[in-house]
């Protein structure tokens, strides 16, 4: 090969592999499906009975509206219930719509870890861990910086969760996959 052909040639080679370390640098986060699942399950399983309730026959409007109604009644925030269900709601859109939480449900969800709604429990900093770098989240130090911290919140919080076998293995399955996402570029 000549010397001018050499260089096209290079520079193709080039364009492939920043190519392709690019779309290795933006990989998602390995198994994190089963991360949000152990994350936000909870507090879909929450809602469940609510959204079940919701007269599905009147079409996705009807639908549209009943959720709506919940929450307006969650978003009254009687209780650390109601809050919770209002997480799980949003939860439950972005899982519907294989997106990330909206940014209204990722504050609701650190804001409840850190006042520590009663029950303290260890699954508040977790899902708001999981929130900070789910999808594109995970590309702001910000939202990193608040993943590592709720992780250490949840530690803490494993002395005081009112079912600690539960808490031991939620806190195992999320730390280490939010910890490996974390170790990511």
């Amino acid at each position: 090969m000549s010397p001018g052909k050499a260089r096209p040639a290079a520079a193709a080679l080039l364009c492939i592999a920043m190519t392709v370390s690019s779309q290795a640098l933006a990989a998602p986060c390995a198994n994190f499906d089963d991360t949000r699942n152990v994350a936000y399950m909870p507090y879909i399983r929450l809602v469940l009975g609510d959204l079940r309730a919701i007269d599905r026959s009147k079409g996705d409007a009807a639908f549209n509206a009943g959720m709506n109604a919940l929450s307006n009644k969650y978003s009254r925030g009687n209780t650390a219930e109601d809050v919770r269900k209002l997480i799980g709601m949003g939860l439950f859109n972005a899982m519907a719509a294989k997106a990330e939480p909206a940014e209204a449900t990722f504050e609701l969800a650190c804001q409840s870890a850190r006042n520590k709604l009663p029950p303290v429990n260890v699954l508040d900093p977790l899902a708001c861990a999981v929130i900070a770098i789910d999808r594109s989240r995970k590309e702001a130090p910000v939202n990193r910086r608040i993943a590592n911290e709720m992780i250490e919140l949840a530690k803490q919080n494993l002395q005081t969760d009112p079912d600690p076998a539960s808490a031991r293995e939620a806190f195992a399955a999320v730390t280490g996959s939010v910890l490996a996402c974390l170790s990511q570029p």
